[in-house]
This record gives C-alpha cells, structure tokens and sequence, in this order.
C-alpha cells in the first residue's frame, strides 16, 4: 500500500505525454494541458484531486490491519478511485486531440495509475489469505 501511495504522489510529477500539434508541442501532466512557453491552455482539477485522494486512502489503509474486511472493502474503493482517474485522464486525451488536430506520444506517467491497480488487487488478495490464516487458526483453538 505504501509503494501505490508513492506511485499516485509521483503521477502529479511525471507527465502523461506530450502532444505534438502544428502550432507546438503541449505537455500534458495531471494539473494541465500546457504549451512549451509555460501557458496553461486546459487546467485539470479533477486528476490531482483524485490522486490526492487515492493516495491518501492508500496510506489510510495501512493503518487498519486489524481490520481486514475494512482493508479489503477500502481497497476496492481506493480501485474504484484510480479507475476513474485513469478513464478521466485517458478522455482528456480523446478530448484534446478531438478539438485540437495532433499526435499523442504517451509517457510513463500514464502507465501509473495501472500498475496501482494491479498493486492494489494484490494487496487484496494478500489481506484475504491472511484473513483465512487468522480463521483456520480460530478453528484449531
């Protein structure tokens, strides 16, 4: 959990890509759609807020290790959370191509929030092999 609240902090930093139009080139990170001269031609609220948010969930998580159903029923929020920022950040870029004729050259950052959910569905599967540890233990006792 503590690896996915880095990677939804590092996606506010790492750019998504960069969009290559005839009137210049414009960096799309998750605050902005901006151009080369630092102009910030489309703003985003909605993606940094939710990485946020994602973030702070993924952390939150950590501290209910007592309660594993919890945990579990968190994570799939927190899943449900960076889905959508996913789908928000990939329809910026049908949105921007769809106003703005240009070619999309994708970055790493948007591979971030893909690998959180995979990370995150591990880690739930991992609360649930031990939730079945912790009763298969109560049944011997």
């Amino acid at each position: 959990m503590l690896l996915i609240t880095a990677l939804l902090i590092a996606v506010l930093f790492i750019p998504f890509g960069v969009f290559r139009t005839s009137s210049g080139v414009y960096e799309y990170t998750a605050f902005s759609i901006g151009g080369t001269s630092g102009k910030f031609i489309l703003p985003l609220w909605s993606l940094p807020l939710l990485s946020i948010l994602s973030a702070l969930m993924a952390f939150v998580t950590i501290f209910f290790y007592k309660k594993r159903k919890l945990q579990i029923r968190l994570c799939l929020v927190n899943v449900f959370l960076i889905v959508v920022l996913f789908l928000i950040s990939v329809a910026m870029i049908f949105f921007f191509q769809n106003n703005t004729p240009s070619v999309f050259s994708l970055g790493f950052g948007l591979a971030l929030p893909l690998i959180s959910i995979i990370l995150d569905f591990l880690t739930i599967s991992a609360i649930r092999k031990d939730e079945n540890l912790v009763k298969s233990w109560d049944r011997i006792r």
